[in-house]
């Protein structure tokens, strides 16, 4: 349904920068907290757990690479608590940042896509700071998303061990069963919309739906976040996930308030 709210415009809009710097967040995100979790000895399996759900599209991406990595079912648990922790966070701290340093529409909606690490809360984060930040965050979110195969193998080889090179892993078809498909769906209904096949009428009823849903996931987001994970993650867990995250975060908005200050995004 989001699709139905964007028009080709959109995308120019983007620009080449835009979708430069979310490749830049993705690959170099997930070199940062391969570094850390090396540096704290978190283990190989946990390490790539926490690069591609913070990298990436978090819990998407966390059980993609799961199996690639042999990780536990306890370890899966502990990286998804930590991303989805820290995007709630992210979700109520960033649009206050992004007033702070009167950020556009369009340049927060690219920090949000960038920096938090779930796809709902990038969108949700977004809405937070305006409706027209909430349509970027979820359009540059796509970008994040499609780039997730690539960006698990990369994660996968950052992280191979010994042991892991003798497993033999049918990597193509782990991919392939995790990729989102929402995207196939946003893509048809974006294009429809481009080529003006929705009547006006249709396009606003598609638009008040995906509004509904909006609002059912911002109170399933509460719903899903307790305080048993924090616990679930533990004190390690907190300190490299939170820790780099923040870092990651950091270098984004640094990126972006640069860009933003050169034009590079316009309304």
């Amino acid at each position: 349904m989001l699709g139905s709210q964007y028009m080709l415009r959109d995308l120019v809009k983007l620009g080449p920068v835009s979708i430069i710097l979310m490749v830049i967040m993705v690959f170099g995100g997930a070199l940062l907290f391969t570094f850390f979790g090396r540096l704290f000895k978190l283990g190989t399996s946990l390490t790539a757990l926490l690069s591609a759900a913070f990298s990436m599209c978090g819990v998407s991406a966390c059980v993609a690479i799961a199996p690639m990595v042999r990780a536990k079912s306890e370890e899966v648990a502990y990286a998804i608590a930590v991303s989805v922790t820290f995007g709630f966070f992210c979700l109520f701290g960033l649009p206050f940042f992004g007033y702070l340093l009167g950020l556009t529409n369009n340049a927060f909606g690219l920090l949000a896509a960038a920096g938090v690490p779930n796809s709902n809360q990038v969108i949700a984060t977004g809405f937070n700071f305006s409706f027209e930040a909430g349509k970027v965050a979820g359009f540059a979110n796509i970008g994040r998303v499609v780039l997730i195969p690539l960006g698990v193998l990369f994660v996968y080889f950052m992280t191979l061990t010994d042991e892991l090179r003798s497993t033999k892993i049918k990597i193509w078809q782990v991919v392939k069963d995790k990729f989102p498909i929402f995207i196939l769906g946003f893509m048809v209904v974006w294009i429809g919309n481009c080529l003006h096949l929705w009547p006006q009428p249709a396009s606003e009823a598609m638009g008040n739906v995906m509004n509904w849903f909006f609002t059912l996931c911002f109170v399933g987001l509460g719903l899903q976040t307790r305080l048993a994970d924090m616990k679930k993650a533990g004190p390690k867990g907190i300190l490299i996930g939170y820790g780099a995250g923040i870092l990651r975060v950091a270098v984004c908005v640094i990126l972006i308030f640069i860009l933003a200050k050169a034009g590079v995004f316009v309304e």
